[in-house]
């Protein structure tokens, strides 16, 4: 088995067991700060947005962490912090449990996760991995290997909070981190190579600046034309989509009341969908016409957000059907939103740059999350959970104007040069 190929099973099982424990985090937080605190749409809205505070205030220090120490190694820090969160919060639950306390693991997941999430493109990047057709399947092999675990996570939280409680479902979360920093350490010598492409130094600035400049990511951004309106698609997407989360919970469980069990049903739905979209990101028809695909993965999950509003004038068990295959289509499509643009921003993006690119683009991204969250929150007590999901619904529609206005980046059509 040659380098790269070793390379890309090494970041397919790290990012496989950050999964589960990341999907034992999402599934078991903000259920515990539900039935153990009473926690309302505001209080889950502030708690949903922790990660974005998180990329706010340490994005762009990750990003240039990132680019002095190399994919690899960012990305077994951030599962070591990721398991020590939660392994001090589920001891934390059997004694004395407060409310800051979930607040407070989810800021460090949420900067965990974006060392995470950066690092390994990052990571992608220093395998030499080349084309777009290629950069396409290994990116839906990470994303895949991502969903695969996913399948597993929260239906194995609902096992065991049902069975032994939150504070066992979050320990076994931390097992699941510690087991992804373990898979780095492991294939550290094969993957990480931060001095390989030594040659693409000034694409930072003069000798003795490379990884000092916070900034240069931001900057290359904004420069280019088509990774500045993919990101401010995304921007707006996220702001619209915060909105719709930060009541979607409280949503299934007290309108739909579907429960526990019902919860984890339909983040399975999503595991089974996000698989799917994976597989459809490395085809060779998503190569062809990356553009109409993104467009269209864009604009689907609004008709899911309405026909989740909807499923509240059905019966119990078709309710659940309707919201599971809503989730499904949701994160199918969200995936290969995902893949694509980490494949477009990887070609687009310079070695010596690329933690601080990925780390500013999800900077900005995540930026919209905030006013987001904050909005569904305060609607969801004001008005009800409804009108928020179909505000979302109308926004995430919009953010499909900044799409249309990029050159199609499909394999038979190279974009232009940068500032283009």
């Amino acid at each position: 088995m040659n380098h790269r190929a070793i390379g890309v099973g090494g970041l397919a099982g790290c990012e496989s067991a950050s999964a589960v424990g990341l999907q034992i985090t999402y599934f078991a937080v903000p259920l515990i700060a539900i039935e153990r605190f009473n926690a309302d749409a505001v209080s889950i809205g502030a708690l949903n947005l922790m990660d974005s505070i998180a990329a706010l205030l340490f994005g762009l220090v990750a990003g240039n962490l990132i680019d002095r120490a190399g994919g690899v190694f960012a990305v077994g820090a951030a599962n070591v912090l990721r398991a020590s969160a939660l392994c001090l919060l589920g001891v934390a639950l059997v004694n004395s449990p407060q409310m800051w306390m979930l607040y407070v693991t989810m800021l460090l997941v949420g900067i965990a996760s974006l060392t995470h999430e950066a690092g390994l493109s990052t990571a992608v990047q220093q395998l030499g991995v080349r084309s777009s057709r290629s950069l396409n399947r290994v990116n839906a092999l990470l994303r895949g290997s991502s969903v695969v675990a996913e399948l597993a996570g929260p239906g194995l939280a609902g096992v065991v909070v049902v069975l032994v409680g939150f504070g066992a479902a979050l320990i076994i979360g931390g097992i699941a981190f510690a087991v992804a920093a373990a898979v780095c350490v492991a294939f550290w010598f094969v993957i990480d190579r931060p001095s390989v492409n030594q040659e693409h130094d000034s694409a930072s600035g003069p000798e003795g600046e490379r990884g000092s400049r916070f900034a240069d990511g931001l900057r290359f951004i904004f420069a280019d034309r088509v990774l500045r309106d993919l990101t401010l698609s995304s921007t707006q997407f996220n702001l619209f989509s915060a909105a719709f989360q930060a009541v979607f919970l409280i949503y299934c469980v007290r309108v739909l009341d579907l429960g526990t069990p019902g919860v984890a049903v339909l983040g399975v739905a999503a595991g089974i969908g996000g698989l799917l979209g994976s597989f459809m990101a490395a085809s060779g028809a998503v190569a062809r016409r990356q553009k109409t695909w993104y467009l269209c993965a864009l604009g689907v999950p609004a008709v899911c957000v309405l026909a989740i509003v909807g499923a509240s004038s059905l019966s119990h068990g078709v309710s659940l059907v309707v919201v599971a295959v809503a989730e499904a289509v949701f994160s199918s499509c969200m995936v290969l939103c995902i893949v694509l643009f980490n494949t477009l921003r990887q070609m687009r993006s310079p070695e010596a740059l690329a933690g601080r690119i990925a780390a500013s683009e999800r900077v900005l991204a995540l930026a919209g999350e905030v006013p987001g969250a904050l909005l569904g929150g305060f609607l969801g007590v004001v008005v009800g959970v409804h009108a928020p999901m179909v505000i979302a619904a109308v926004g995430m529609s919009a953010s499909l104007f900044w799409v249309l206005r990029v050159p199609d980046w499909s394999e038979r059509r190279p974009l232009e040069p940068v500032g283009g």
